[in-house]
């Protein structure tokens, strides 16, 4: 930091030329590839990991196009289909190369998010780099390196990086950070192929995920400092300054207004469809204002003190308490007056703050989406603004204290030594999927998703009574969720205890009828004990609720196989399909149970 050539309150009297002969005289190169290979080394550790059974790669065999690599048929879905219950279908292109190229082989898919991050870390320091030297007129090479170097180093940047579906965020993060540093560079030198290229790397930061769509947003922060369109100086007093400002400045915006808009009405739409959204009679707005509030105050505190971080955070089951959501309150308050007032004569410090408020109110708990508090990957792109009002607050101040540069060099220096050893020791938590579920129990309270997720894990695993324990844990946390008593079922069958097994899945039906999970396991349940016309008849519900569910279809196949199994089967199947007449699939398997049904009363006793 204390090699700038000047600090930012005397940059105002450089010229543009002697602006232009830092410039030339600079070499970014070697900043750039430094801050690639610092990420790269810190993160290498990454490699060793495996896949995590939250969405990796648990949900992506879901959709077995991803599984068959990078084909047509899979571009048409990804671009028609939703995927991780968001319309992402550049991140799902990108899971399908990863797939052609790797398969399973995992360090190959983290490699491809390692590359990726590091891209993102020199997109930072870039963007600050130039955009600062275009607006101040002054080349901040190593304030912009910092700024990168801290913000790619956090231990916060690990889940995004280690799971395999916040692919996501480093492909947004990457379109969002390239269309800003080419929008500084049409406002440098306006013409119709920059504006292009701008809108065309913000539609690749929407195609990679809709949070993308703050871009414009941050277009009008940087038009404020340092690009310095927006009034500064004694000149921000005035309402109808701002006003005359501000007019222009949104016009030539606004085909990315309506281009952010169209995807937040496309991601709203995703998410009630996947009924990834809860609605307003099951989270209030008093109760998603309080978790806005609280998960807003608890990513402040993961960005300066990074300890206890989680896959997964979960939301008190009693609701939040009055007083932490008024402290919480308070701080925001404070923060955001404090960073508004400060826009006269430390402007950075109100771009930074509002950079990281604009980016994370699309995944705040106004738009409760899930059962978390926070997420570490929601992070992502909001600590860029962060960084660089700390980086730029600290370059500013150093240089009026005795002995400020060298301490601020030291400070930074120690900060990333910190940050890489707490980054590599994160990397360790997300090793496989059973440490990331032990992780979840040992940090957080009464955590339901981190149980039944291990269950899950060691059910997998043929570790039975582990399963059971962790399952029924899970259920006295939250009873009311069905997938858990349908996997505990499923549990106890395998164990033998068919008695409770039964009570289990006949408990997950009640609540959820049309679970295809716990149909499935009634289904194997009815064909081990020899009932096989109900097993068909609960297969045949899992072929309605989900036609893609390969292994409804098998076990069909084996039963009906079966002398006597048609005519057994037909009175279940034929009420199935009187219940779901719209199931083309249905009719079909009632169309055959019939003609095997005949057959086999044809045949002679």
């Amino acid at each position: 930091m204390s090699a700038d050539p000047a600090p930012a309150s005397a940059a105002s009297s450089e010229t543009p030329s002697a602006a232009d002969a830092g410039r030339r005289g600079e070499r970014p190169v070697v900043p750039a590839l430094a801050i690639a290979a610092l990420t790269l080394v810190v993160f290498l550790p990454a490699l060793r990991c495996g896949f995590v059974h939250l969405d990796d790669p648990q949900t992506v065999p879901r959709y077995s196009a991803v599984l068959r690599g990078l084909t047509w048929d899979g571009v048409r879905l990804a671009f028609g289909d939703q995927f991780f219950g968001h319309w992402v279908p550049l991140t799902v292109l990108s899971l399908m190369l990863d797939w052609q190229l790797w398969g399973k082989v995992a360090y190959g898919h983290h490699l491809t998010s390692l590359l990726l991050h590091a891209l993102d870390a020199v997109l930072v320091f870039a963007l600050w780099r130039r955009a600062t030297s275009a607006g101040l007129r002054v080349v901040h090479t190593w304030r912009a390196a910092a700024v990168a170097a801290l913000w790619a180093l956090h231990p916060l940047r690990v889940e995004p990086v280690l799971w395999l579906t916040g692919r996501k965020d480093l492909i947004a993060a990457a379109g969002g950070l390239l269309a800003l540093l080419l929008y500084v560079r049409w406002r440098e030198a306006p013409s119709r192929g920059r504006y292009v290229a701008v809108t065309a790397t913000f539609a690749v930061a929407l195609l990679g995920k809709a949070t993308a769509l703050v871009v414009p947003a941050l277009m009008l922060l940087l038009d404020l400092w340092p690009l310095g369109r927006l009034p500064q100086g004694d000149e921000a007093r005035s309402l109808r300054a701002w006003l005359r400002r501000a007019r222009p400045l949104v016009a030539e915006k606004l085909p990315w207004v309506l281009m952010s808009a169209a995807a937040g009405v496309g991601a709203l739409l995703s998410a009630r469809a996947s009924e990834a959204m809860a609605e307003l009679a099951t989270a209030p707005l008093t109760q998603r204002a309080a978790t806005a509030l609280v998960g807003g105050a608890t990513y402040l505190r993961m960005a300066l003190w990074p300890t206890g971080l989680t896959a997964f955070y979960p939301l008190p089951a009693a609701g939040w308490g009055g007083m932490r959501v008024a402290v919480a309150a308070a701080i925001f308050a404070v923060l955001t007056a404090g960073a508004l007032a400060a826009v006269r004569r430390f402007p950075w410090l109100t771009v930074g703050w509002l950079w990281w408020v604009l980016c994370l109110l699309p995944v705040s708990g106004l738009l409760q989406a899930g059962e978390q508090t926070a997420a570490d990957r929601y992070t992502y792109f909001a600590a860029i603004g962060l960084t660089m009002a700390v980086v730029w607050s600290v370059a500013e101040v150093a240089p009026r204290v005795p002995f400020g540069k060298p301490v601020a060099v030291t400070a930074l220096l120690f900060t990333l030594a910190v940050s890489a050893a707490v980054t590599k020791a994160q990397i360790a938590t997300w090793r496989d999927s059973e440490t990331v579920f032990r992780r979840m129990i040992a940090v957080t309270r009464d955590n339901h998703f981190g149980h039944l997720n291990l269950a899950n894990e060691l059910s997998d695993e043929n570790r039975l009574p582990e399963a059971i324990a962790e399952y029924r844990e899970a259920i006295r946390l939250r009873p009311d969720i069905a997938l858990a008593w349908s996997a505990l079922g499923g549990a106890l069958r395998r164990q033998g205890e068919t008695a409770a097994a039964r009570a289990a899945l006949e408990r997950a039906l009640r609540q959820d009828p049309d679970l295809p999970a716990a149909h499935f396991q009634l289904a194997i349940l009815h064909e081990e004990q020899g009932a096989l016309g109900p097993a068909v008849g609960h297969l045949a519900l899992v072929i309605t609720l989900e036609p893609r569910h390969a292994a409804a279809w098998q076990g069909l196949a084996a039963i009906l196989a079966r002398p006597g199994a048609a005519r057994q089967a037909l009175p279940y199947v034929t009420a199935v399909a009187r219940s779901h007449p719209e199931s083309a699939d249905l009719g079909r398997l009632l169309a055959l149970v019939r003609e095997r049904a005949a057959a086999e009363s044809r045949q002679p006793p």
